[in-house]
């Protein structure tokens, strides 16, 4: 690929021979919804993360507690409490992000620092499930399924 083949130019690749070998970047996820792979990194990677995860849950649901989210928003709420039992780190992102709005967070009472203090942690957090494995049986399988 660096030098011309047949008809073709040759491609300005910057990396040296040992960069690109068999073995060193076999594949790439090519994923329409990157939450679903650190959902299912998270699962196959649960004993490492999720303590902080249950963290950052327990810090969020005190905020929110806090709040008029309960009795103005009670389905709401109750859909923020259903995460615990399924817990998708991406999913409580995205809650908090949408309630950190500024103006339902105003019209909930939110504490907005808290809120983002936390959205933080679980922003960090996120790269980190993301960067970190996924055994190659269950990524073919996730592939597959998609």
């Amino acid at each position: 690929m660096k030098q011309r083949f047949y008809d073709s130019e040759s491609l300005p690749i910057g990396m040296t021979m040992e960069e690109f070998v068999q073995g060193k970047r076999d594949y790439v996820y090519l994923v329409e919804a990157a939450g679903l792979l650190v959902k299912e990194k998270y699962a196959a990677n649960r004993e490492k993360y999720e303590a902080e995860v249950n963290d950052a849950y327990g810090k969020a649901l005190s905020l929110l507690d806090g709040s008029l989210l309960p009795t103005n928003h009670a389905n709401d709420y109750r859909a923020f409490r259903n995460l615990e039992a399924d817990m998708d780190p991406v999913r409580l992102y995205s809650y908090l992000r949408t309630f950190h709005a500024e103006d339902l967070a105003q019209r909930i009472q939110l504490d907005r620092e808290g809120t983002q203090q936390v959205m933080t942690q679980l922003e960090g957090l996120i790269r980190r499930i993301d960067a970190d494995y996924l055994p190659l049986k269950d990524a073919m399988n996730f592939s597959c399924q998609r």
